[in-house]
């Protein structure tokens, strides 16, 4: 009887052990994102560029959002806004509606007369540092441009 009882002891313990293994070390692909075909390398390469220059990409936002508020407050037709350092107010000179719109050390330039057409339209911004250039467009995509 009293090697009965060890015996059903040592499986009992057995079994705890074995299911206190398996617990502790998981599953490994649990904590796993799925794979969905997105290659690591680009996206950091992308982020990388993306950091490359933070504060171009913050004046090319700052734009964007300066002619997405003329449109809401100018209205949706019209065809271009002027972006200028030298206004502090939005008024009306050469037949548009000048904005005051100024950017930091960090981009040597950045579009003025900005095209409107059908509530479409793109900013561009260049690096001061490296002359790299950046293009945003209306729904706030930012890219670089190659050309």
């Amino acid at each position: 009887m009293k090697n009965m009882r060890r015996a059903s002891l040592s499986a009992v313990a057995t079994c705890a052990v074995a299911a206190l293994a398996l617990v502790a070390c998981g599953d490994s692909d649990a904590d796993q994102e799925p794979d969905d075909g997105t290659d690591e390398a680009a996206v950091e390469s992308a982020d990388n560029e993306s950091a490359e220059h933070p504060e171009v990409h913050e004046d090319l936002e700052e734009a964007r959002q300066v002619i997405l508020d003329g449109l809401d407050e100018f209205g949706e037709d019209q065809s271009e806004f002027l972006l200028a350092d030298d206004v502090s107010s939005a008024e009306q000179k050469y037949g548009m509606w000048v904005l005051p719109y100024k950017h930091s050390d960090a981009t040597d330039r950045v579009t003025s007369q900005v095209a409107i057409d059908g509530g479409d339209f793109t900013i561009e911004a260049e690096a001061a540092d490296d002359g790299t250039t950046y293009v945003i467009d209306q729904d706030g995509n930012i890219e670089q441009d190659d050309s």
